[in-house]
């Protein structure tokens, strides 16, 4: 069992992001009272191991980045709570998949030195279950790449996570990308790729397999970075989803925020406020 309860992490995920990414995502932003110091933890950390992120950066440059992949990804697409964890963890146990392990959604910048040590310290602190369903954590399981992908870009649409007062902006952004800047359309492809082909390395898999509910909404995005790329769409019943969904964001909420807890407004208005984002294809 982990040292640290998952409602009581005294930093949030952001440990992991590159300085770039952390200034990205913080600079102008208005920090909540009650949590300055969650805030300031997570800065500091940020700031010491990303004067590591150049190691990584030049063995990717070395080894990976001319590399050609299987331009044929398999994507689990649905809204949150429809089952794709469970569909993800499944299809993981064929070999030849490779995918995003829960270590490298925090750490992204340290798998290609340094895993080891890392590691161990994560796999020792972390929960060991999710708090809305009682889930297995652990740090080589599969994970969705969001989670990673906000700690390599200052685009990610689950920087609501950390400002969930900017949530609808965020939709519009970097979940549906209808007003995202050309520069962060380029970001996103450049970093999603470099993603998929750490995590191909990493899991020592052929063809990449995703879980990530935020891609529902960016098919098209997709599709041009994957033209013969595969999708699985779950669907479930929606009040059973709508229910789900708002305990899960609900629970998920403390751990990651900087700002306004999802146990006021905003906790009872995301769902309704998303699905319409990602119920339609």
């Amino acid at each position: 069992m982990g040292v640290l309860e998952f409602q009581k992490l005294p930093v949030n995920t952001l440990v992991g992001a590159d300085w770039k990414t952390f200034k990205g995502i913080t600079q102008g932003q208005t920090i909540g009272k009650g949590y300055k110091t969650k805030y300031q933890l997570t800065k500091a950390i940020c700031r010491l191991l990303s004067c590591l992120k150049p190691i990584q950066d030049r063995r990717y440059d070395k080894r990976l980045k001319n590399q050609a992949i299987n331009m044929e990804p398999v994507f689990i697409l649905g809204h949150w709570r429809s089952g794709t964890t469970f569909v993800h963890n499944v299809l993981a146990h064929d070999k030849h998949f490779g995918y995003t392990t829960t270590y490298q959604t925090v750490f992204p910048h340290m798998m290609m030195w340094g895993q080891p040590m890392f590691k161990k310290t994560m796999a020792w602190l972390m929960p060991d279950k999710r708090p809305t369903d009682n889930m297995e954590l652990n740090v080589d399981l599969p994970q969705e790449e969001e989670f990673a992908l906000s700690n390599m870009m200052p685009c990610s649409y689950y920087d609501f996570w950390f400002l969930p007062q900017n949530m609808l902006e965020y939709c519009d952004r970097f979940l549906t990308m209808k007003t995202a800047t050309p520069e962060e359309h380029r970001m996103f492809r450049e970093t999603f790729l470099k993603l998929i082909k750490i995590s191909l390395w990493n899991t020592q898999g052929s063809q990449f397999l995703s879980k990530n509910p935020p891609h529902t909404s960016k098919v098209k995005e997709i599709l041009e970075m994957f033209p013969n790329a595969k999708f699985i769409y779950l669907m479930r019943n929606p009040y059973t989803v709508f229910e789900s969904t708002r305990s899960f964001f609900h629970e998920y909420h403390y751990p990651f925020a900087i700002a306004e807890n999802f146990s006021g407004g905003a906790g009872k208005k995301h769902p309704r406020s998303i699905y319409p984002f990602v119920s339609e294809i």
